[in-house]
């Protein structure tokens, strides 16, 4: 469970985000999702064709 925190909390940072407002968001359902890398994006629509 740590590591997923701090993942998440490492995730957060390099989004520029405030790593405690991103986990106080996490218990008002409201997380952040980190955007895919174009890279990730190109590969799925690849394999979706």
């Amino acid at each position: 469970m740590f590591c997923r925190i701090r993942g998440y909390v490492s995730t957060a940072r390099k989004n520029s985000l405030n790593p405690l407002e991103a986990l106080a968001d996490v218990f008002k359902d409201t997380p952040f999702i980190p955007p895919l890398s174009s890279l990730n994006q190109r590969q799925i629509l690849n394999q979706a064709s």
